[in-house]
């Protein structure tokens, strides 16, 4: 069995974030792209995530309002969110 959550967060604490996708390409990197298995990767990411052991920020840009993108990044991240929209 592959042990996505190892990968993912190794991916995730050696970068300064993330994308989504380029997440998932990257675990597809080392897992194969053959042997692939979305379900178990989103549910590793998301206990990632509720555990804290990774941080997500999840976005909207205005030329794709209707999809929301998230961008991850190492334990310990700190942001300073303005105060407006």
């Amino acid at each position: 069995m592959t042990d996505y959550k190892e990968i993912i967060k190794t991916k995730i604490d050696n970068s300064t974030g993330i994308k989504g996708v380029e997440l998932s390409l990257a675990v597809m990197d080392v897992v194969n792209p053959a042997i692939f298995k979305f379900e178990e990767y989103w549910n590793a990411i998301t206990e990632l995530v509720e555990s804290g052991e990774v941080m997500e920020l999840e976005f909207v840009l205005p030329q794709i309002d209707y999809r929301t993108k998230s961008i991850y990044f190492p334990k310990g991240t700190t942001w300073d969110a303005p105060n407006h929209v």
